[in-house]
């Protein structure tokens, strides 16, 4: 590990926070592209478009869940369509990826 990293650097409940392209770990936002969609909560980002053109970006303000628990869809706010609260599943971009936000190191 480079010289005053934490090699343990870790989020609250243990999940390590993803390091930079060379392994190290790099300071400001920590996020990652590579988990399931599924796996959102409020404050993190859907990025959308089409497989041409992924053009925009939302924030989930609520996760829906069923009875059991599993998320069946999120409640987003877009500045771009001035919507509030609006389920993502009804947005018109046919492409959609979550972008976990970790936190900031």
């Amino acid at each position: 590990a480079a010289e005053g990293h934490d090699t343990k650097f870790r989020k609250p409940g243990g999940r390590e926070l993803p390091r930079g392209q060379h392994g190290d770990l790099r300071k400001g936002l920590a996020a990652s592209a590579d988990v399931s969609y599924y796996e959102g909560e409020e404050g993190d980002l859907i990025r959308m478009g089409s497989p041409e053109d992924w053009n925009h970006v939302v924030i989930i303000s609520y996760v829906v869940r069923d009875e059991q628990g599993n998320t069946i869809d999120y409640l987003i706010n877009s500045n771009t369509s001035d919507v509030k609260n609006f389920p993502v599943g009804a947005y018109p971009n046919p492409c959609q990826r979550l972008m976990k936000i970790y936190g900031w190191n």
